[in-house]
């Protein structure tokens, strides 16, 4: 049995507090935990609240393990807006004029169930399965409500190769997410997005010293937009992306580690990224567009 306790405070009226306890009896084990802070910020109308509590309890049966978690956050934002530069002259600490009222409220529940099995002396299957639900509330300028429900199953492999120079390690999986998103301010949009997303990589020993890791991921993304502000015609937006990983390991030494590697990335538009309050932003001749982009690490 264990348990922690942690507060502290900070200036701009920064006051936080935690506690937790956790617990493992053979193969039973639990974590509970909760959190408060809350602080007033730099800027006028800019307090931030978020209280929120975790708990997770599973068994561990040698071959495997699961476990099921749930959790509740609450957050409370005041949102003190965008200043012009003549505005930060003059008190950059104060905020957006006629919008000192705005502010936005949410609160969100999630599940989430692990398991993971050893399927042999080289291969186990793990698999998440998550369920998230958002509510939000607010007033800029005029009211506004936000809705968001999400699942996702996240499936995937790791094995073990022998190879001739050493042991490799392969990982595959597959994720799968569905999210819908609503917002009403001045007409309700909404957003019902899914995703598939396929990866695999390995990480093989090619001698001694030498290791060379591979991967490679394929996503498509298919989302069905309806804004009010269109007559509430449905628009669809699919976009799919191949991304590629490489790299060389050398280990010149016992104590030095040598490596190069290039990684291409993307990122979708999350469902809720797809609209702002005023008519349309996202649909006609500019939707928008998947972020790429390429990394190179020596």
């Amino acid at each position: 049995f264990a348990g922690q306790i942690e507060a502290g405070g900070g200036s701009y009226g920064e006051m936080h507090g935690s506690a937790a306890v956790s617990q493992r009896v053979g193969g039973f084990f639990y974590r509970v935990s909760g959190e408060s802070r809350g602080s007033d910020n730099y800027r006028d109308n800019n307090h931030h609240e978020n209280h929120n509590v975790t708990g997770r309890a599973g068994y561990d049966y040698g071959s495997g393990s699961a476990y099921l978690e749930t959790g509740y956050v609450k957050d409370r934002y005041q949102l003190a807006g965008a200043l012009t530069a003549a505005e930060v002259d003059q008190n950059r600490r104060q905020c957006q004029p006629g919008a000192c009222g705005n502010f936005l409220d949410s609160t969100t529940a999630f599940q989430r169930l692990n398991w993971e099995q050893t399927l042999s002396s080289r291969w186990s299957i793990e698999t998440d399965v998550t369920h998230r639900r958002g509510n939000g509330s607010g007033f800029l300028g005029f009211a506004l409500t936000q809705d968001r429900n999400q699942w996702s199953i996240n499936p995937r492999v790791s094995g073990k190769l022998p190879l001739p120079a050493g042991e490799g390690l392969l990982t595959t999986g597959i994720d799968l997410q569905r999210s819908s998103y609503e917002i009403v301010g001045f007409g309700p949009q909404s957003d019902t997005q899914r995703l598939r997303d396929l990866y695999v990589q390995a990480v093989l020993p090619v001698a001694a010293a030498w290791e060379v890791t591979v991967g490679a991921r394929n996503a498509r993304v298919d989302n069905e937009l309806v804004d009010s502000f269109g007559a509430g015609t449905p628009v669809d937006l699919r976009d799919t992306r191949n991304a590629w990983e490489a790299g060389v390991a050398w280990k010149a030494t016992q104590h030095l580690r040598l490596y190069t590697r290039y990684d291409g990335n993307f990122r979708f538009a999350k469902a809720d990224e797809y609209f702002s309050l005023f008519p349309p932003v996202t649909t006609g001749n500019s939707p928008l567009q998947t972020q790429t982009g390429r990394t190179y690490e020596v």
